[in-house]
Parts: C-alpha cells; sequence; structure tokens
C-alpha cells in the first residue's frame, strides 16, 4: 500500500463525522491539500496543492465555518 492510498483509507473513517459525503469529499481533499502542501499549512495553501486555485474557494471555506461536525471526532 503507499501512501495515498493509506491516507484515502483512513480519511474514510471520517464519513460518520460529517452530515453528507460531499462535505466527506472535501475534508479529504482538503486534509491531502493540508498534508502534501509546502509551506504552511492553511486551507489556501490547500486549494492550491490540489489545482483549484481558479475555482470557486467559498466551499472550501464553509467546510469549517458552516458545516456541523465535531473536529475531535476525527481523531476516534
Amino acid at each position: 500500500m503507499n501512501l495515498i492510498q493509506y491516507i484515502l483509507e483512513k480519511t474514510r473513517t471520517w464519513a460518520d463525522v460529517f452530515p453528507q459525503t460531499r462535505t466527506l469529499e472535501r475534508a479529504i481533499t482538503v486534509a491531502v491539500g493540508i498534508l502534501g502542501g509546502v509551506g504552511k499549512r492553511t486551507i489556501t495553501r490547500a486549494i492550491g496543492f490540489n489545482g483549484n486555485t481558479q475555482k470557486d474557494w467559498s466551499a472550501d471555506y464553509k467546510l469549517f465555518s458552516r458545516s456541523p461536525w465535531e473536529p475531535r471526532e476525527l481523531f476516534n
């Protein structure tokens, strides 16, 4: 198993944490971007790492401001 497969396998366990599948998928995308990005670990860097700099960023930021989830549950 390679590193990306391992990360995706572990983050799929977050399915119970997020209210919708699309929110889960966005959280995984941001997490991979934060892990893989160079420099400060920010949402903006994660967006850039994922090649989404020319797309609407609002949904990525709403993941942290509007989506009802508890960060501690990611580590259970």
